[in-house]
C-alpha cells in the first residue's frame, strides 16, 4: 500500500486490512540500546505497604525518533529461572515518541486500597517479585529463552538474579522500583545495571494515550498509521472514522487512466481535530 500524508486506504465499509509487514532487527545484547529501554521496574504491586495496586514495567524511548512497538515483547523470569515460561511474556502494540514512557501493567495484590497505575500502554497478567527477578525487552523475531534472553534490546535483573548486564540492580521491596537514572529520567545507559538504576519509591509514567487494541471499537486513523513506515495494526483488519477525500474503482483507475490496484478503495481523512503532533501521515 503506498501511502500518503493524511491520507490511509480504507474499504468503504469503514474496516480495512493494514498489510504492510514490519521491517525490524534486534539488537545484539552486548550493544547499548540506542533508543527503547527498561526504564522502571516494580513488582510489590498490591503487596503489603505497596505504592501502588499493580505490578509494572516502564519503557523510555531516549533516542531521536519514533519507534513502532508491534510485536515486541517484554519478557519476565524469576532471579534464578529461564525466559520464556508460559505466559511470562506480554506482546506490545502501538508507538513510543522520542523522550515518552510506556507502561506495561502486569498483576495486582491483595492490597485493593493501594493506588491504580496510570493509564497503562499495554496489560499483562505476570505476578512479579517484588525482591528479585529478570525482565528483558526484545524485538520482534527474537524469542527469549535462557538466563539473559540472547538478541534481546534491553535485559535488566535485580537483587539475585542470575542475568543482568555486568551487575545487578540492589534488591527491591514493596515501596521501591528499580529506576533508570539520568535527566530526564531514563537516558543513562551503559549497559551496567547497578548504575545505570538505583532504587527508589515507584514514579510509573505512560504515553497518556492508554491501552492500544486495533480490534476493539473505531480508533483514529493516526493510531492506524502510527509513527513511521509500518503500522501498528498491520495485517489486521481494523474500523476508523474520517472524512472520504477519495475514490478509486475497484480496478484503481485514476482519472489519467494510470492503474495502481493497490489503491483501489475509498480514500479517508482524519478531522483536524483529531490529528495528532506527529509529523508521519495521518
Amino acid at each position: 500500500m503506498r501511502l500518503r500524508r493524511s491520507l490511509v486506504p480504507l474499504l468503504f465499509a469503514g474496516s480495512a486490512v493494514v498489510g504492510i509487514a514490519p521491517v525490524l532487527a534486534a539488537r545484539p545484547a552486548s550493544a547499548l540500546s540506542a533508543d527503547v529501554v527498561i526504564s522502571q521496574v516494580y513488582g510489590g504491586g498490591g503487596n503489603a505497604g505497596a505504592f501502588y495496586r499493580y505490578d509494572f514495567i516502564e519503557l523510555y524511548n531516549r533516542g531521536a525518533a519514533p519507534v513502532q512497538l508491534a510485536g515486541w515483547t517484554v519478557n519476565y523470569a524469576s532471579s534464578t529461572g529461564n525466559f520464556g515460561g508460559a505466559g511470562l511474556n506480554t506482546t506490545l502494540a502501538g508507538f513510543i515518541n522520542p523522550g515518552e514512557y510506556y507502561l506495561v501493567q502486569q498483576a495486582s495484590g491483595a492490597n485493593t486500597a493501594a493506588a491504580n497505575l496510570p493509564t497503562p500502554d499495554a496489560i499483562g497478567t505476570i505476578a512479579m517479585s517484588g525482591t528479585a527477578a529478570k525482565v528483558a525487552l526484545a524485538a520482534p523475531g527474537v524469542t527469549c529463552a535462557g538466563t539473559t534472553c540472547p538478541g534481546n534490546t534491553d535485559l535488566v535483573g535485580f537483587g539475585a538474579a542470575n542475568g543482568f548486564e555486568t551487575a545487578p540492580v540492589a534488591a527491591l521491596t514493596n515501596t521501591t522500583a528499580a529506576r533508570r537514572q539520568g535527566t530526564p529520567r531514563g537516558t543513562t545507559e551503559t549497559d551496567n545495571n547497578s548504575t545505570d538504576f538505583a532504587t527508589g519509591a515507584p514514579t510509573p509514567a505512560s504515553t497518556g494515550r492508554g491501552f492500544f487494541s486495533c480490534t476493539t471499537g473505531t480508533i483514529s486513523i493516526a493510531s492506524v498509521q502510527g509513527a513511521g513506515a509500518t503500522s501498528p495494526c498491520s495485517g489486521q483488519v481494523v474500523t476508523v472514522e474520517g472524512v472520504v477525500t477519495g475514490w478509486d474503482d475497484k480496478r484503481g483507475q485514476s482519472a489519467a487512466c494510470a492503474l495502481f490496484t493497490e489503491d483501489a478503495g475509498v480514500w479517508s481523512q482524519s478531522p483536524d481535530a483529531t490529528h495528532d503532533a506527529n509529523p508521519a501521515p495521518r
